[in-house]
């Protein structure tokens, strides 16, 4: 079934790209031949490309030899209809040299190149010529120096698409994410969300160069600034996009995921960055799990923070959405297998009555059973305190009637747990 749709996909894309050319081609650039008439003959884009191959490229020479903006959007049109091969074909003329000249637009070169390098196969072939990437670090390096506010947007659209290739090598990326840090630092906010989605999948891409990224993002520019500074400044602001603050979440999750050294991590983790964390547990759905998943890969490691967060877990766990209290319980389940934290919980929040009250809701299979694992924990706790020995006896019959709702779930997990925690502490 998949093949019969990617068939049907490609005939589709096929029938439109035919269908502009004819546009196009009516218009008569080419020599005074019926190319609408020879189009309609050709059984695909492929046939009517080796027909016209000629046409086509002196088309192309014919824009690349004066451009214009017009020229220059009539090239985009063209790039956008053909196959990649052309798209090569254009790099390998040198179009950084058509694209230098003063008088074009700016954003439509980078629309172009935008165009030119989505197709695979043309990022490929640039970064494995040496001509070619030295060309493209050329033509990137002069306008780097002369973006206006206007041009950004494109800019960071195409360094996302490099970004995204598989063909584009580590050296090249490094170079980028550079620039995403001292993006950081100006927050620019026409251009955050472009260059903050690059952060992220950079780091999770050569997750082995993770301290070259600490250290590019702890370093001072010329100005004594600091992106990581800056990005922790970002997060913590009320009003501060959802989408870039969950982007910037997850790029410090991959930063904490791959640090090699405790040094880096202990600079990572710090009680600011814990308070950046608590206060994104409130801004959005996004980035409140975003930001629960992060402090349970944080607990696991070291939990000695969990006193500063307790009150705010245990408040969203009450009045948060679905997605979020399982993140919720999840973390719990970390934090109760210490003594001291259960007692804090149980003290202040009776979090044993709080999880069977969420259990008897019967929300989800899976919160069923992340509570389930949060209670048999709180009850092995309960055992080695007396006073709670006691609490659980005079509750014996509440808790007890909860879990026998769940002796015949369907779920074997949910049932199993049920039945081992009905054996452990319910049945004389």
């Amino acid at each position: 079934m998949s093949d019969i749709i990617v068939k049907r996909r490609e005939q589709f894309r096929t029938e439109i790209r035919k269908q502009n050319l004819e546009k196009e081609f009516s218009k008569k650039r080419f020599d005074k031949c019926n190319l609408i008439q020879d189009l309609n003959e050709c059984n695909n884009l492929i046939d009517f490309e080796l027909k016209y191959k000629d046409q086509i490229e002196n088309q192309i020479q014919l824009i690349l030899h004066n451009p214009d903006n017009q020229n220059l959007q009539k090239l985009i049109q063209l790039v956008q209809q053909l196959s990649a091969k052309y798209s090569v074909y254009i790099i390998d003329h040198n179009i950084y040299k058509t694209l230098k000249h003063n008088d074009l637009d700016l954003n439509l070169c980078l629309d172009l190149m935008c165009n030119l390098c989505v197709e695979p196969t043309v990022v490929k072939h640039i970064f494995s010529d040496h001509i070619q990437k030295e060309r493209l670090t050329q033509y990137l390096n002069l306008i780097s120096g002369n973006l206006f506010e206007e041009h950004r947007k494109l800019y960071w659209e195409f360094m996302l698409i490099l970004s995204n290739s598989t063909h584009t090598p580590f050296p090249f990326l490094k170079q980028v994410f550079l620039i995403c840090c001292e993006e950081l630092i100006q927050c620019r906010n026409s251009t955050t969300q472009m260059q903050i989605r690059i952060l992220p999948h950079l780091i999770q891409k050569y997750p082995q160069a993770n301290q070259f990224y600490w250290e590019a993002l702890s370093s001072a520019n010329t100005e004594d600034r600091k992106p990581w500074k800056c990005l922790l400044h970002f997060l913590k602001q009320p009003n501060s996009d959802v989408f870039c603050c969950d982007q910037l979440l997850l790029a410090i999750y991959y930063l904490v995921q791959h640090s090699i050294s405790k040094i880096y991590y202990d600079q990572i983790v710090t009680s600011e960055l814990m308070f950046v964390l608590q206060s994104n547990l409130y801004r959005h759905e996004k980035t409140m799990v975003r930001s629960t998943k992060l402090i349970f890969m944080i607990f696991e490691e070291n939990d000695t923070y969990f006193k500063f967060i307790s009150d705010d877990l245990i408040k969203l766990l009450k009045i948060t959405f679905i997605d979020g209290q399982i993140e919720i319980l999840k973390l719990l389940e970390i934090v109760l297998r210490k003594k001291q934290h259960f007692l804090q919980l149980m003290d202040q929040y009776h979090i044993v009555d709080m999880l069977f009250d969420i259990l008897r809701q019967d929300i989800s299979t899976t919160m069923n059973y992340a509570t389930l694992n949060c209670i048999a924990l709180s009850l092995f706790q309960c055992t080695e305190i007396d006073k709670y020995q006691k609490y659980i006896q005079m509750h014996c019959s509440t808790f007890k009637d909860i879990l026998e709702r769940f002796v015949y779930d369907t779920n074997k997990s949910v049932q199993q747990t049920t039945e081992y925690l009905l054996r452990a502490y319910f049945e004389k």
